[in-house]
């Protein structure tokens, strides 16, 4: 059985119990307060109790390195880092199960062949530093919208799920349920809750309410 070895904070325990029963969920922690750890401990989960059959982390390319140290130091399970310049590894990581970590920037590039997995396999998907698909319009978010509404699971961490507007929230609720702002367009959502210019008036408090 896979798992996390190292023993984990009250609160970290809570998070991964609430979020390894959930279709979909959040986890909004700082910078230093185990989001990877969380992460993985309900990543393992997914695959131990069979709800998935591969689990996939996309993250920024100077984290992909960070997140393969974290499974190594903190659990029993050591997770495959794909590379797509050599055709082996790009035949070996379809068909194979397990947790993959990839970046933002493979993930768009090589998105026709990972879309593939997405038929063939449930797979969980976790996105690191989720407020890079804060806009969306990209290409990236339009991308992980499409492999979410695939996947058996899904679950966004950041530290900032509103860095400078209150409205970079609805692209992380389209990606994990896209009920949640099915009647709130974005284009509207952004005219009527931007945050004002001094002296202005603000509809913040009524969006927050919404989306809670």
């Amino acid at each position: 059985m896979y798992k996390v070895v190292s023993s984990l904070f009250d609160f970290q325990k809570n998070a991964v119990h609430f979020l390894k029963q959930k279709e979909w969920g959040g986890l909004f922690l700082e910078q230093g307060l185990g989001k990877s750890i969380c992460a993985a401990a309900v990543s393992l989960d997914w695959l131990n109790t069979k709800t998935v059959d591969s689990v996939l982390i996309v993250t920024k390319k100077t984290l992909v390195n960070n997140w393969a140290s974290e499974f190594k130091t903190h659990s029993n399970y050591l997770p495959l880092v794909p590379s797509f310049g050599s055709s082996k590894l790009r035949y070996r990581f379809l068909p194979k199960g397990g947790v993959y970590i990839l970046h933002y920037q493979a993930l768009e590039q090589n998105s026709f062949r990972i879309k593939l997995l997405f038929k063939t396999e449930r797979i969980g998907l976790i996105i690191d530093e989720a407020h890079y698909i804060k806009n969306p319009n990209s290409k990236i978010a339009k991308v992980l919208y499409e492999l979410a509404d695939k996947s058996a699971r899904r679950l966004v961490l950041t530290g900032t799920p509103i860095p400078n507007r209150p409205y970079d929230l609805w692209s992380l609720c389209r990606f994990l349920e896209p009920s949640l702002v099915a009647n709130m367009p974005f284009a509207s959502l952004k005219k009527d809750f931007d945050i004002p210019r001094q002296g202005t008036s603000s509809n913040y408090g009524t969006l927050t309410t919404s989306l809670i």
